[in-house]
């Protein structure tokens, strides 16, 4: 009995397909005995495994509208209340500031006149005569200012040591040439310091007979061969500054 796949028609090895994503150029298989001629197709264009397949919206619902779409129709709205409010609050000010009429003042009510007899007006009095206004006392007139006096000038005041008094005499008794009288000499100082008393010199401090006080008295002898004789008291203060005071005794 012969085999059912004797008779067969043998088949076209097995190819592979094409991964997904590729398209491959269509092919014409060679026809079979019984086969229809293949028809050519257009080629699929398959979208890549990495696309999410795109959702088309249900049939019958608009599409959403965009969210700044949405806002700007919001606020066109409430733009639109805010414009309607203000003018409707303007209408009415209006209205109320026209219908509004000021009040009717109250007039007042008549009062009854009441007639009184007429009343005596009291006689004038007769007015009080001004009296006379104290005169005012004259002020006394300013003295005449008196000149002032010129200041006298201050005296300089010495500078150095000063004698305040001296005394000495004029003369002396002599009985002969070999006599020798005393004379005693007195004086007085102010700022003075050192002081010396000297015979025949007019500067004691260099010719000194002796030291003495700024202030007190010294006795020397008078020689009674000479006709006369000079008598220094010199004073010095503490700055060095000397004054000299001079005497000259005669014989009589």
């Amino acid at each position: 009995m012969p085999d059912a796949r004797d008779n067969a028609t043998p088949e076209e090895p097995t190819r592979p397909l094409p991964a997904a994503g590729e398209d491959q150029p269509t092919e014409v298989l060679p026809p079979h005995a019984d086969a229809q001629p293949t028809q050519v197709l257009p080629p699929v264009h398959h979208a890549p495994a990495d696309m999410p397949p795109s959702v088309a919206p249900p049939v019958g619902e608009p599409p959403a509208a965009a969210p700044g779409s949405k806002a700007t129709s919001v606020a066109l709205w409430v733009l639109v209340a805010l414009v309607v409010i203000l003018a409707l609050s303007l209408i009415a000010s209006l209205l109320t500031r026209g219908g509004s009429s000021p009040e009717p003042s109250a007039s007042p009510t008549p009062s009854a006149t009441v007639s009184a007899s007429p009343s005596p007006s009291p006689s004038p009095s007769p007015s009080p005569s001004p009296s006379p206004s104290p005169s005012a006392e004259p002020e006394p007139e300013p003295e005449p200012e008196q000149p002032q006096q010129p200041q006298q000038p201050q005296q300089p005041q010495p500078s150095g040591p000063q004698f305040t008094a001296f005394s000495a005499p004029a003369s002396v008794v002599c009985a002969d040439d070999y006599s020798t009288p005393e004379v005693t000499i007195s004086w007085s100082s102010s700022n003075a310091a050192y002081a010396w008393i000297g015979v025949a010199t007019d500067n004691a401090k260099l010719q000194p007979y002796s030291d003495v006080p700024p202030s007190g008295s010294a006795t020397l002898p008078f020689p009674c061969s000479n006709a006369s004789q000079k008598y220094t008291v010199t004073l010095e203060d503490p700055n060095g500054v000397l004054t000299h005071r001079s005497v000259v005794v005669t014989r009589q």
